[in-house]
């Protein structure tokens, strides 16, 4: 069976600036997938480049066995979704017709929906909680409605490859855990794949198969949660020391800052 990505040898750069640098790496079929790293590291443009969005200026990105290249932007539109961080209202669209959107790769040339399209619709506003909000214009919902509607605008799409760039950072804790629960189901029931760029390493240690540690758009290492997330790995890509010790409820890393004297802590007496 063919990994649902293979990068050999990518580099990438903007204006003669290294983004990604000799970067190879696999992803096989519903891995959930972690991309970790601090801020500049590479991680977005990791994901644009799997979109094909970006393409590589050295090196080969395969998607599903076959480079990115030999498809079309509908075929990619029918196998890979983009969660984008941060999107931005559009217009005064209802949740239900943005998530519909997500259906266009799929319609005829005439661009006319039917009863399946609306069914798919439907089936992925109730999966991120939005049922009551169905017909709520976008630019009233607060940040996290709005995050989840791209969720399920990208759910929409049935995509068998899923790309989230920090699709839980404007979430309370609940609904963070929501759609994490959300990714790993689907991973489970329909084979998909999840890769997903977070900066809460707990979250993803919690929920990720494998992970890749970036730093200066190296990889710094890639393997299992245990395997990633360990201090000298943490030290080299983040620049700070890091407890890691076994969350008491699952067989995954938790990861603590030491306490800081400037934090103004006090032993008890």
């Amino acid at each position: 069976m063919s990994p649902t990505v293979t990068i050999r040898g990518a580099c990438f750069a903007y204006n003669a600036r290294p983004v990604i640098e000799d970067l190879s790496l696999e992803i096989a079929e519903g891995d959930f997938f972690a991309v970790i790293g601090p801020n500049g590291s590479g991680k977005t443009t990791l994901l644009r480049l799997m979109l094909g969005s970006l393409k590589p200026q050295t090196g080969d990105i395969l998607v599903f066995g076959r480079p990115l290249g030999g498809y079309s932007r509908r075929e990619l539109a029918r196998r890979i979704a983009l969660v984008p961080q941060g999107s931005a209202p559009v217009f005064s669209f209802k949740v239900e017709e943005i998530v519909r959107m997500g259906r266009a790769p799929h319609l005829g040339w005439l661009g006319f929906e039917n009863a399946v399209d609306l069914e798919e619709a439907a089936r992925a506003i109730a999966a991120v909680g939005l049922d009551s909000l169905a017909n709520r214009p976008l630019d009233r919902l607060s940040g996290g409605e709005q995050q989840r509607v791209w969720i399920a605008r990208a759910l929409c799409q049935q995509p068998r490859l899923m790309l989230l760039d920090e699709p839980t950072a404007a979430l309370d804790m609940g609904h963070q855990l929501q759609i994490m629960r959300l990714m790993a189901r689907l991973r489970r029931d329909r084979k998909m794949t999840v890769v997903m760029v977070s900066h809460d390493l707990n979250l993803a240690a919690m929920f990720a198969t494998r992970m890749l540690l970036l730093h200066r758009g190296r990889a710094v290492c890639t393997g299992t949660p245990k395997e990633v997330l360990q201090p000298a790995h943490i030290r080299t890509a983040y620049g700070c020391e890091v407890l890691v010790d076994r969350h008491p409820q699952g067989d995954f890393p938790r990861l603590t800052l030491p306490v800081d004297p400037a934090a103004g802590v006090t032993t008890p007496m």
